[in-house]
């Protein structure tokens, strides 16, 4: 199947083990997906994260981005 993605290349980057569902859907639209993961998920301890927390809250940071799920 083609579609209006023929020729496209469309850079995937998610986690490799989560991208072949997209890059499927884009193949089948004539797109050529490019799967370059730049996103790692882990669990952060408890401690280190409510220290993170405390420090945002007391404003000892500049700046906090937040992110989806997703990363």
């Amino acid at each position: 199947m083609t579609g209006f993605l023929t020729g496209k290349v469309v850079l995937i980057t998610r986690p490799r083990e989560e991208a072949g569902e997209l890059a499927t859907l884009l193949e089948e639209r004539g797109a050529h997906p490019l799967v370059a993961p730049a996103i790692e998920r882990f669990s952060v301890p408890d401690e280190p994260l409510g220290e993170a927390l405390r420090s945002l809250v007391a404003g000892r940071f500049a700046w906090a981005v937040f992110t989806s799920e997703a990363g």
